[in-house]
């Protein structure tokens, strides 16, 4: 591809880096693409044809369509994860085949509830799925801002509701399954246990420097 420092890219939401090889992937959410830049600085589209749609599961990403990608991750064997925002969808790209397929969702918002926890994650109803997070044991999670909830999807393909009351649009997670949120309600930089417990750990709760 043509060198990272030239490229257009349109509203960039999200970048993940591959700490085995370098790479890196950009959510590039206006232009419907998730772009690659390799160690060497050359970029390339990842996955997404430019056109905003719910389509090209079982072919090759680059062929598909995503609306508004808004976060990217990697799984322990390189493969890429993408919060296809626009179509309450994640969307999984196979790092070997370059196939893309759906993981979560069924490709369109539901709001309010969180159906479909219990069964496959595909077909789960999700709201807006803004941001993802895996931790060391496999498990995906989905910031879902429109149920305000973290969903998980264990190594099973099964997802639950992890986290309610989930008043943000992002988070770090840890190996150990620690979750990390800066909550905008609250003016506060929150730490979720693995068992639920939230510790206040940043902020006093009122806006201002």
């Amino acid at each position: 591809g043509d060198t990272g420092k030239g490229a257009a890219l349109s509203n960039i939401l999200d970048v993940v880096v591959d700490q085995n090889t370098g790479d890196v992937f950009i959510a590039d959410s206006l232009n419907s693409r998730v772009r690659w830049v390799t160690p060497q600085g050359g970029i390339s589209t990842f996955a997404g044809n430019g056109s905003r749609g719910y389509s090209g599961d079982g072919g090759a990403a680059t062929s598909a369509s995503l609306y508004f990608p808004s976060a990217v991750a990697l799984d322990a064997q390189g493969n890429l994860y993408i919060a296809d925002y626009g179509n309450a969808t994640v969307r999984k790209v196979n790092r070997q085949t370059r196939v893309i397929t759906t993981v979560a969702g069924v490709g369109y918002s539901i709001y309010g509830v969180a159906p479909g926890d219990g069964g496959p994650a595909t077909k789960a109803f999700l709201s807006q799925p803004f941001s993802l997070g895996f931790d060391g044991a496999g498990n995906l999670y989905i910031g879902d801002a429109g149920t305000s909830s973290i969903r998980r999807v264990g190594t099973d393909g099964i997802i639950r509701t992890y986290i309610d009351n989930f008043v943000a649009q992002n988070f770090a997670i840890d190996a150990g399954g620690t979750i990390y949120v800066a909550e905008y309600r609250t003016n506060t930089v929150q730490k979720i246990l693995p068992g639920g417990t939230r510790l206040w750990i940043g902020g006093n709760g009122t806006s201002g420097y």
